[in-house]
């Protein structure tokens, strides 16, 4: 069986650890809904609970993950034919005597510790295929949950971004109105024009961008994006975090740190097997032989004495192995740790942030509305409105990508909690979607 290093699973938990408890989940999750090709003609919009369901009935990455798990659930399986009775025949022709031999013999172990220590990798390597299949579903539910995030702010900015084509379009026209009443400057009509130009161009490319992550998203769920698919509220609500004391102990379900300590258990394993093996093994055997018509049978006890110095070295390279395997469990260990807290505190500090900026969009909408009345009463000139309207559309922009972001963040420190990976994406719905369907 191929055991995965943790340092695998850590290299993909870098920019955002993943977790989760340690039950033994299902060898091929259901989904709770069908998929479908086309859901343009569907009621309710797609949210992200729904995504996540979908895609583990269809992502090819994640149905590898399955195939996988699999393989090493039957590979574990074999640990137990270690103390299991081998049987064995052979037919062999001498030509020089004109005989022909056969033997069939059966051996069933009675003391090997070689064998013993096979047989203990059992336990150890069924759970951590249980624990692979873990990781897979919270790195699933990462993937998920960044395409919808960059579904989202594609989808966000094309809708801002073609207020702002209007908004502009209005000011560009008054502009020229007024230039050629000679009531205004060739200077700002040429400016509203350029700027309006701009942001057209903008919409066309936000526009591919919005259609280049749906089609992203449909890889992962098999099922077709619409845009009234993933609707951010205007508002966020906050986030119900639970106190960090609350939250912590879960850092120990960790699929990572649960794999470091598996592979650390099964490479000891493998080291006092690399040492077991040099010592005699006991046999019971049992062999008929039949030969030119005689037969002879033998019952009783073999014991076999390796004499190899290939072994002493695979011995020593065992016990280097182990070695590393418990720094490694360690170091995973640490970094589950560090992983959390700076998750947490990114965690509420965004949360607390994000409010922020909601009072920004209000005091960045009320800019543009004063600045539009005072432009009316000759107090401002049309590019203050022009202005006022640019930073309205970067401060909602912000807003969106900050939610997003918090988002992500919110959902790799609940894994990073042990939380399993269904109820983290639902609570990330509540928090980003306000829970509908």
């Amino acid at each position: 069986m191929k055991i995965i290093s943790p340092s695998l699973l850590i290299l993909s938990l870098l920019s955002a650890p993943t977790w989760a408890q340690a039950a033994e989940p299902s060898a091929a999750p259901e989904t709770t809904r069908a998929a479908v090709t086309d859901r343009a003609s569907a009621d309710a919009p797609m949210a992200l609970d729904e995504a996540y369901e979908l895609s583990l009935d269809y992502d090819a990455e994640y149905k590898l993950a399955e195939a996988e798990f699999d393989v090493n659930k039957t590979a574990a399986k074999q640990s137990m034919a270690a103390y299991l009775p081998s049987a064995s025949y052979s037919m062999t022709n001498i030509p020089t005597d004109g005989l022909t031999r056969q033997v069939f013999s059966v051996n069933q172990p009675i003391f090997s510790l070689e064998r013993l220590a096979v047989l203990r990798q059992r336990g150890p390597r069924r759970r951590y295929a249980d624990t692979y299949l873990l990781f897979r579903q919270n790195e699933l539910a990462q993937r998920v949950l960044k395409s919808v995030a960059d579904y989202v702010r594609a989808n966000e900015s094309a809708k801002l971004n073609a207020a702002k084509v209007r908004a502009l379009s209005e000011q560009s026209v008054r502009a020229t109105r007024l230039y050629k009443g000679g009531l205004g400057t060739v200077t700002d009509a040429r400016e509203l024009e350029v700027r309006y130009q701009q942001a057209k161009a903008a919409q066309i490319l936000l526009e591919s961008e919005r259609g280049a992550v749906a089609a992203r998203l449909r890889s992962l769920t098999g099922v077709d994006i619409s845009d009234k698919d993933f609707i951010l509220p205007d508002r966020v609500p906050r986030i119900a975090l639970l106190p960090k004391e609350e939250l912590e102990p879960g850092v120990k379900t960790n699929p990572s740190v649960i794999a470091a300590g598996l592979s650390e258990r099964v490479a000891k394993l493998d080291a006092q097997r690399a040492k077991w093996g040099l010592l005699p093994t006991v046999n019971g055997s049992a062999s008929y032989t039949l030969a030119s018509g005689r037969s002879i049978s033998f019952v009783g006890i073999t014991v076999s004495a390796p004499i190899n110095a290939g072994g002493i070295f695979s011995a020593q390279a065992s016990s280097a192995t182990a070695r590393r395997s418990s720094e490694e469990r360690r170091r995973v260990q640490e970094q589950a740790k560090v992983g959390f807290q700076r998750l947490y505190g990114l965690v509420s500090g965004g949360d607390a942030a994000l409010q922020s900026s909601a009072l920004a969009i209000e005091a960045a909408e009320q800019s543009v509305v004063a600045n539009q009345k005072s432009y009316d009463g000759g107090v401002r000139s049309n590019l203050d409105v022009v202005n006022a309207i640019q930073t309205a559309f970067e401060v909602k922009s912000q807003y969106v990508n900050s939610a997003m972001s918090l988002a992500e963040n919110y959902l790799d420190l609940q894994l990073t909690a042990g939380v399993p990976a269904a109820e983290a994406i639902a609570s990330v719905q509540k928090f980003m979607f306000r829970g509908q369907r």
